[in-house]
């Protein structure tokens, strides 16, 4: 939790006119909310996947159909960020 809080203040430094952002800092930012949103997507979706023996790819390509209705597998694919090829084997 610190850590964000920390994050949530370096922020708003960023946000102060005339403050030059390091392009590095930014990727590495931008990396690490990244993970952080995946590992709360996980730990929010984990029980209900486990629940119905899914795997959380089986969860978000169900969830993706239920939604959207029928895709090709290329629209699947490029809808849930896996390779067309990665996912015809799971269908």
């Amino acid at each position: 939790m610190t850590s964000s809080v920390n994050q949530s203040c370096y922020y708003q430094e960023l946000k102060k006119p005339g403050v030059i952002v390091n392009t590095e800092e930014v990727r590495n930012i931008l990396w690490e909310n990244t993970r952080i949103i995946k590992d709360n997507t996980n730990k929010a979706f984990s029980p209900l996947c486990e629940k119905y023996g899914l795997t959380m790819m089986q969860g978000r390509i169900i969830t993706e159909l239920h939604h959207y209705g029928p895709k090709s597998i290329g629209n699947l694919a490029e809808s849930v960020a896996v390779a067309g090829a990665n996912l015809s084997a799971m269908c």
